[in-house]
């Protein structure tokens, strides 16, 4: 294991462009929280509030060696993806949810309901929005959750849709800082974006 981060870590360094700043340590610590993730836990078991805490993505595929790929490439990508949830002001989102799924996402610019409910046991969740005034559905995004060993929740969801779900219920909708996100992404074949969170 510890020696195949340290060529993962050694393949994205050299992989970098010179004006992409990358962490080593963040990325070492993506890699190892990916790897350690678990998707085995119950709706009820994200109850309570989590903060974000990172950038986190992740890949809809589950032949081992495209996931083993899949951890190394999150990792750059989450790096460049950090300065730009800076900009849209996620990293002041926290994620609260009860004992039966139904969510509250406060950001800076606003707040989103929903429900959530689990898929099955590889991790697969499906939110449903509504409306904060209406109460009404307003959209539905697949996502993926897992937990780590030391707690984290990772939640990410289909970008394209996410991105399309984004522009319609909020005021980002001409954000130039999404569009360069959603130009970065659209080269990546079923990827899921979102953030890893700490529990309050």
């Amino acid at each position: 294991m510890k020696r195949s981060i340290l060529t993962l870590l050694a393949a994205l360094i050299l992989a970098a462009p010179a004006s992409f700043a990358f962490d080593p340590l963040q990325a070492i610590g993506s890699i190892v929280s990916n790897a350690t993730s678990s998707t085995k836990f119950d709706i009820a078991d994200l109850q309570g509030s989590w903060k974000y805490s990172a950038p986190a993505i992740s890949f809809a595929s589950d032949d081992a060696l495209s996931q083993i790929g899949g951890l190394g490439a999150s990792a750059a990508i989450e790096n460049k993806l950090a300065p730009y949830y800076k900009k849209l002001s996620i990293t002041s989102a926290v994620i609260s949810f009860d004992n039966q799924g139904n969510f509250e996402i406060k950001l800076k610019r606003g707040t989103l309901k929903g429900v959530a409910k689990k898929q099955g046991d590889d991790g697969a969740l499906i939110f449903t929005f509504q409306g904060t005034r209406t109460g009404r559905q307003v959209g539905e995004l697949a996502a993926r959750a897992t937990k780590s060993a030391t707690g984290e929740l990772t939640l990410t969801f289909d970008a394209t849709r996410l991105i399309q779900l984004v522009k319609t219920i909020s005021t980002y909708a001409n954000n130039s800082t999404l569009s360069t996100i959603s130009q970065m992404l659209e080269s990546y074949d079923n990827i899921y974006v979102g953030a890893k969170f700490k529990k309050q």
